[in-house]
């Protein structure tokens, strides 16, 4: 329910909860019979806040259009998302190569010719290329 004028004792409408750059510079403040207040001062503040809120309108409806001007240096978010995988792709390339040379370095060097294993998905891409001068025996656990 709308407030009550105090001079003419009828309902107003309600305030719209949202404003515009134009509501903000047509607020008009009542004077105080206890000293008021500067009105430079509101004048001042008002205007602003009304540039700062046409400023926040204005991206805001560039943004909603899909008019989003690129920020200068920043690179495009698809190229950054392509790069991102790409290197990720090549990380997991470069590392499984890299735990299976470190097992294998491992097992020569310590003498080991047999693995008992249960491996893992995670496990299975290392075994995929395992040499012969291995032998793995494949190792189930059975819960009764």
């Amino acid at each position: 329910m709308g407030k009550k004028d105090r001079q003419t004792g009828e309902a107003s409408a309600a305030p719209s909860s949202r404003l515009t750059p134009m509501d903000i510079q047509q607020k008009e403040f009542r004077v105080s019979r206890f000293g008021g207040y500067k009105m430079r001062d509101v004048d001042e503040f008002l205007d602003q806040i009304t540039d700062t809120f046409s400023a926040m309108s204005a991206d805001i409806e560039r943004l909603r259009a899909g008019g989003a001007a690129p920020v200068v240096g920043s690179p495009d978010l698809d190229d950054v998302s392509r790069q991102a995988d790409e290197i990720i792709a090549r990380a997991r390339a470069e590392a499984s190569p890299t735990v299976q040379e470190a097992v294998l370095q491992f097992l020569r060097d310590t003498g080991m010719t047999t693995v008992f294993g249960n491996p893992g998905s995670t496990e299975l891409p290392m075994f995929r290329t395992w040499p012969d001068e291995f032998r793995y025996v494949l190792g189930l656990t059975w819960i009764e």
